[in-house]
């Protein structure tokens, strides 16, 4: 309780020095040393927003304490007219809307003000759009710390900065809405990032983990995309590396002396995609396999497999066709057709454009998606099937092709049949 009653010109001084209006030499019992605007000028609260009311301990002076409850009183529509105009044109400065009555009073408009917790929660929600932005690489030369489209797991790697601890275990929770929900501007933030999301009520938004694409989908794409780069510089497809296997040949699964470890890890790959009872190709290596003239087929598991008797077949078909082909031209001319080798399958390179293969999010190339895997996303692979991490000599892929001489490889490719 007031041991005397403010006059006007003092509640007006008191609500210009709140909201730092005027220049005023600082003083330890009048304004925390913590308010500190542009022009040096010290204040407890931003212009705009109303302050909320808070026990006496828990303010930094008796100042603060004492206008917070002022600025409170005025929300009451039941006054009696004590405000005067020198403390209304205080408020209406410092950008408190107000409402004016036919007797002449006025109270701060509840309803149009911008509440100090809300004030809060803005603030704290843009923090949390630019932690997602630095955390997907949004940013025109930022670099991504996770692949956008993506939903990490909570778990961490190891070596992993507080940072992406931190982001990891909140984009967790924004699955959980009755744990956690994200604003207007995270929520966009989220969406640029890839990211589904379910709209609640009050502007509040949260990650749909059913539809959202996991960390284990980002391993299964970034390896069928290099498994599919591997089919392609095999067969000669990627339009760099010379071709060990013939196409529409399933090739033997022992290689010959001197292959490289790239070609051994695909022969082993190529074979075990025979077996139906396991997983099989994905989808961008199920399109190389039929860019390469095998013939694939639906297994149980989801994946696909390679059809070992009907590649047989297909090769067999296409080789006595041309053959046929190649006698009707004419024995005048004694032109006989080419065997269905790399130069005669009918596949266009255009046909497999690797730059120009969409990941699911629709987007091509980039930082940690499947059209790039020699980024940062090779840390979430698994060292398998004779892969190994990026910038180790035994790397396979389109450019770790070590076999034989041409010469060699052509002398083994004529002593195999087809399989």
């Amino acid at each position: 309780m007031e041991d005397f009653m403010p006059t006007d010109e003092e509640r007006a001084a008191d609500v210009r020095a709140f909201y730092g209006l005027d220049e005023h030499v600082f003083d330890e019992n009048f304004l925390d040393a913590d308010g500190l605007d542009a022009n040096g000028r010290h204040y407890v609260l931003s212009i705009g927003v109303h302050p909320k009311s808070i026990k006496k301990k828990d303010c930094a002076t008796y100042f603060e304490y004492k206008v917070r409850n002022r600025l409170n009183d005025l929300l009451r529509t039941d006054r009696n007219g004590s405000a005067g105009s020198l403390e209304k044109a205080a408020v209406v400065a410092a950008g408190l809307p107000v409402t004016e009555r036919p007797d002449g009073t006025w109270n701060i408009n509840k309803e149009a003000v911008v509440t100090e917790s809300r004030f809060l929660q803005d603030i704290d929600d843009q923090g949390r759009a630019m932690d997602v932005r630095a955390f997907y690489g949004l940013d025109e030369g930022s670099t991504a710390i996770f692949p956008k489209g993506y939903l990490p797991v909570e778990t961490v790697r190891p070596g992993a900065t507080q940072f992406e601890i931190n982001m990891r275990r909140h984009l967790s929770k924004l699955t959980r809405p009755k744990q956690c929900t994200a604003g207007s501007r995270e929520a966009a933030a989220l969406s640029e990032a890839g990211l589904p999301l379910i709209e609640h009520e009050d502007d509040k938004w949260s990650i749909d983990r059913k539809t959202a694409r996991s960390e284990s989908d980002l391993i299964a794409d970034v390896t069928d995309q290099r498994n599919a780069e591997s089919v392609l510089a095999f067969y000669g497809l990627d339009g760099k590396s010379e071709a060990i296997g013939e196409r529409g040949v399933l090739p033997e699964k022992r290689a010959g002396r001197g292959a490289g470890p790239g070609e051994i890890s695909t022969r082993n790959r190529l074979n075990n995609l025979t077996q139906y009872n396991r997983k099989g190709a994905g989808l961008r290596e199920t399109a190389a396999l039929q860019a390469a003239g095998l013939s694939v087929t639906k297994n149980k598991l989801g994946g696909y497999s390679i059809d070992r008797e009907a590649t047989r077949k297909a090769y067999l078909d296409r080789s006595n066709s041309s053959q046929v082909v190649g006698l009707s031209q004419g024995m005048g001319e004694m032109s006989i057709a080419a065997p269905a080798g790399s130069s005669s399958y009918p596949v266009s390179m255009s046909a497999w454009d690797t730059s120009a293969v969409q990941d699911s999010a629709g987007q091509t190339g980039g930082f940690g998606y499947p059209m790039n895997p020699a980024g940062p996303a090779r840390e979430y692979l698994p060292i398998d099937q004779g892969y190994t991490q990026a910038g180790s000599q035994s790397q396979a892929g389109p450019s770790s092709y070590e076999g034989p001489p041409s010469h060699q490889q052509a002398g083994r490719q004529r002593k195999r049949g087809p399989k």
